[in-house]
């Protein structure tokens, strides 16, 4: 800022007003001299106090303002906070639905392994049946010498 007062404004030097033997022409002249500068002294304190009063009202309305931006961002540090928090739990909740996820593919894959190997145990089961079924048709077909000799070999 530019200092407002100028260097015209200083009552120095005028010590010798008051014991000068100057005319009184000269004095009255020397005293609206005095006055003038006393006049722009007092133009500019008025000035200067505007503009501090001014200065003042600026600088509350930029701490009102300061402070409601203090508050937006403690909200937004809350709400950042908040979605910092539900996205570990969302992470945690992902993690183990891939889990999850692989696991069911694993049963699926071991449930068709499983069908797999009960068809594959059925068709020897039915397999096995349809032998024994052709084992008794054969027995029934041989007489009673024949099987007593039959057993007689299977003893022995």
């Amino acid at each position: 800022m530019q200092p407002l007062r100028k260097d015209r404004t200083s009552l120095e030097g005028f010590e010798q007003l008051w014991e000068s033997s100057d005319s009184a022409e000269s004095i009255s002249k020397q005293i609206q001299a005095i006055l003038k500068v006393l006049v722009d002294d007092r133009i500019a304190l008025k000035e200067e106090n505007t503009l501090v009063n001014e200065l003042k009202k600026h600088v509350a309305s930029l701490e009102s303002q300061m402070q409601k931006l203090n508050w937006q961002l403690g909200q937004r540090e809350q709400e950042l906070s908040t979605l910092h928090s539900e996205m570990h739990k969302i992470k945690a909740r992902k993690e183990t639905l891939e889990k999850d996820h692989e696991k069911h593919k694993e049963l699926i894959k071991e449930n068709k392994e499983i069908r797999r190997l009960a068809e594959q145990l059925s068709n020897q089961v039915f397999q096995e049946k349809s032998k024994n079924e052709q084992l008794i048709e054969l027995l029934k077909q041989l007489s009673k010498p024949e099987l007593t000799t039959l057993i007689n070999k299977l003893n022995n």
